[in-house]
């Protein structure tokens, strides 16, 4: 019988774990991701929005329309995205429509790093007509 010492034991754990990790996480595409986009607003649905608007990236390739349904609470926040992007860093502009004209938008920036990443887009009334400087979204607040 093989007998090893605790520190070899488990230095020999360690190396399996790894491993096993690197077979279940190399079954999966490293450069791909799935992004999830939360709305959160004082707008109020029906009556000032009815459809969000969402575009990833600098192109229409990952634009989509969602229709507000009668109970969604976006005031407490709703998810309004479930997409998959390379992981990268990536815009969002989310726009609040009525009637197919736009009411509000804000853009946002994304960091995807792993296998799921979740944003909250929060857009208030109190920001209206405001705008970043240089329309930089790396400014996080409208109001000083």
């Amino acid at each position: 019988m093989l007998t090893l010492p605790l520190s070899s034991l488990s230095f020999l754990l360690k190396r399996l774990g790894f491993a096993l990790c690197l077979v279940v996480l190399g079954c999966s595409s490293e450069s791909s991701a799935s992004l999830h986009i939360d709305l959160k607003t004082d707008y109020a649905p029906f009556v000032e929005f009815d459809t969000v608007r969402l575009q990833v990236g600098d192109g229409e390739s990952l634009r989509t329309d969602r229709v507000v349904e009668r109970d969604d609470d976006y005031l407490r926040g709703r998810r309004v995205s479930e997409t998959s992007v390379q992981v990268g860093e990536h815009p969002i502009i989310v726009t609040l429509l009525r009637a197919g004209v736009p009411l509000a938008s804000r853009r946002v920036s994304a960091v995807v790093r792993g296998p799921i990443t979740i944003v909250t887009v929060v857009m208030t009334r109190s920001c209206e007509g405001v705008a970043c400087p240089n329309d930089n979204p790396a400014f996080e607040s409208c109001l000083g």
